[in-house]
């Protein structure tokens, strides 16, 4: 999950109605060690220093949180604060925003939301701190593999190559709705196959055979 489609998840719950520059900056605080001093507030946030557009874009997705300011964050990661951040959410709050990560292929059976949310976060900015694809901090998956044309994957856990197929479907069914992954136990398990639709010598339509 990139730090834009996390954001823009917790926006309904956490944003109140605030501009999301603010947000992003909220966020950002929330999972850092708390400000001692007002006075200081832009050398702990190293987010607090850039242009407003430039915040803009973290949240909207036109652009990543540098490599330079994600270190700065995680050098001062405190993530017990983020959950607590989460956690303050009405009951109803955190059911519905359980359900959201449920359907991205989340699962939230191992702790409070709070802290699930704190895991992911965490992770996220870590990983732009490593230089990193953000793609990557989805959900924990496992067996990595490459699809043959025509080919049905069998086995059913959930896999880190499927990453970008279930950010396409938001983690859930385009028909039914259901989610693509459940958790059982430390395993995320999937609940959908993959198969190649064309061959692989397919080099584009030309007549009408090649529809049929």
């Amino acid at each position: 999950m990139t730090f834009s489609e996390f954001a823009k998840m917790l926006y309904p719950y956490c944003g109140n109605e605030m501009k999301t520059s603010d947000f992003v900056f909220a966020l950002t605080d929330a999972i850092m060690e708390e400000v001692v001093d007002d006075e200081n507030y832009a050398d702990h946030n190293p987010l607090k220093k850039l242009a407003i557009t430039t915040i803009e874009k973290y949240f909207n997705g036109g652009a990543n949180i540098s490599q330079k300011n994600a270190s700065a964050i995680v050098g001062r990661l405190y993530s017990e604060n983020f959950s607590e951040y989460v956690n303050k959410l009405s009951p109803d709050a955190l059911s519905l925003l359980s359900e959201d990560l449920n359907k991205r292929g989340i699962d939230v059976s191992g702790g409070s939301v709070g802290d699930i949310c704190a895991e992911l976060f965490k992770s996220i900015i870590k990983e732009l701190a490593d230089g990193k694809s953000p793609a990557a901090t989805v959900v924990k998956l496992s067996k990595p593999s490459r699809y043959k044309s025509g080919e049905v994957l069998d086995d059913t856990l959930a896999i880190e190559s499927d990453i970008s197929f279930l950010m396409e479907a938001n983690g859930v069914c385009p028909k039914c709705g259901k989610p693509l992954v459940v958790g059982e136990g430390n395993n995320s398990l999937r609940q959908y196959k993959i198969v190649s639709i064309l061959p692989q010598n397919f080099s584009g339509v030309s007549t009408q055979s090649d529809l049929l």
